[in-house]
């Protein structure tokens, strides 16, 4: 429930239709909850805006580098260096769905709800490590990552409106959903499981057909309004996997085929409209997009939006993060042949350039804009851990791995 709700929930319980041009739905009965579970909840969405999104995060990189101390004490900083790199990346690949585990116990001090995400995520990313070979440990962290939240989603959110990536309800948000903070998140982990399924395989019709696919599969968890009901990560989703589709067709880039992506998220927006009509009979993506009746309140949305953006991007801290995003972007650039030269398939660079893209889009188009960019180049900068750590001898190998063991 937000303000803008009360209005067309009163004309409603009146029995009077409310206007196209009024924002807002009617209130609707949830389940019931008891006084002290509504207390335990107000509390908890107060803590989960309490910096425990980067500290839960920062703590993964921290027991990393203990790995890697430990590691490089046992065997020498020349073997520990790629094993720490992998681990570390994998933990951070499984950090979204240990922040849906920690919601279940739903920790009361950051410290403690840092210290259980990071644990679960670093034991994990270990198992990970040492069970698959680096070229396939991505797919196992992906998919229970997009399954958990799909499932979570499906139910209503109950994990994730209690979690650390979850709304910001404390603030007034929407009590459902995608959050801003998770939308560029996402994206990122399917592509980067798709490089890892992908990789060491010849890129085909089919295998762009699983891209095309996956990527439509994950537009309609972000953006129906049964699911995530984020209409901003319709675009980012749209845009990330139009990117890395690009790069793993071959042939030289054209302007026909740069102008064919960027048709595609405004295809998606059509497609997730249709799908809002036809089986909600309107929900939230319509309900921001198709209720304007003059091009002047969409100027208005759209200010709006960037009004909000620019608060977020002036706030304590935001300036810090948001420049050393861009010089981390710069850096990568810089230095593309010694942190990305001999990559072993062309699925990993369509999840690099997939990824800028959704990260990039997504600052755009959202009214967080900065947060978003700032998790993207995160979870690039996870990524680019995991190609650095990649074994000797996967170094420009595209063939199929089989099931051995690759070090």
């Amino acid at each position: 429930m937000s303000s803008i709700d009360v209005a067309p929930t009163v004309l409603r319980w009146l029995g009077v239709r409310p206007p196209n041009s009024m924002r807002g739905e009617q209130i609707e009965a949830g389940a019931d909850v008891g006084v002290s579970r509504l207390d335990a909840l107000r509390a908890r969405w107060a803590n989960t805006r309490d910096g425990r999104q980067s500290a839960s995060f920062m703590a993964i990189v921290t027991l990393a580098g203990i790995v890697f101390l430990a590691l490089g004490t046992w065997r020498g900083i020349a073997v520990a260096a790629r094993p720490a790199l992998r681990i570390g990346a994998l933990g951070l690949l499984w950090w979204p769905s240990a922040v849906l585990l920690a919601a279940l116990v739903e920790p009361t001090s950051r410290a403690g709800e840092a210290l259980l995400v990071a644990v679960v995520a670093i034991v994990l990313g270990v198992l990970t490590e040492r069970l698959l070979p680096w070229a396939r440990a991505p797919i196992v962290p992906a998919l229970a990552c997009l399954v958990a939240y799909a499932i979570d989603l499906a139910l209503g959110g109950p994990l994730l409106t209690v979690s650390v990536l979850g709304p910001s309800v404390a603030s007034g948000a929407r009590f459902y959903g995608v959050s801003n903070e998770l939308e560029p998140i996402l994206p990122i982990v399917l592509l980067v499981g798709l490089a890892a399924l992908t990789s060491g395989r010849e890129v085909t019709r089919r295998t762009l057909a699983l891209y095309v696919g996956a990527g439509l599969a994950l537009l309609v968890v972000v953006g129906w309004g049964r699911l995530g009901a984020d209409v901003g990560g319709v675009l980012t989703v749209a845009a990330g996997v139009a990117a890395a589709t690009l790069v793993l067709l071959p042939g030289a880039m054209s302007a026909r085929r740069l102008a064919v992506a960027a048709l595609v998220p405004v295809a998606a927006l059509a497609f997730l409209i249709a799908i809002d009509l036809g089986l909600s009979n309107g929900s939230h993506l319509t309900r921001n997009l198709l209720r304007a009746d003059d091009p002047s309140e969409l100027r208005e949305l759209v200010t709006r939006r960037y009004q909000l953006a620019w608060r977020i991007l002036t706030s304590a801290g935001k300036p810090a993060l948001f420049l050393a995003s861009l010089l981390a972007l710069a850096f990568a650039w810089r230095n593309r042949e010694r942190l990305y030269g001999g990559l072993p398939h062309r699925g990993w660079s369509a999840a690099l350039v997939g990824g800028l893209a959704a990260g990039v889009t997504g600052a755009l188009t959202n009214d967080s804009g900065p947060v978003l960019f700032v998790n993207a180049v995160l979870g690039l900068a996870g990524l680019t851990a995991y190609l650095l750590g990649r074994p000797p001898d996967e170094a420009h190998d595209e063939r199929p791995h089989g099931g051995r063991r690759l070090r």
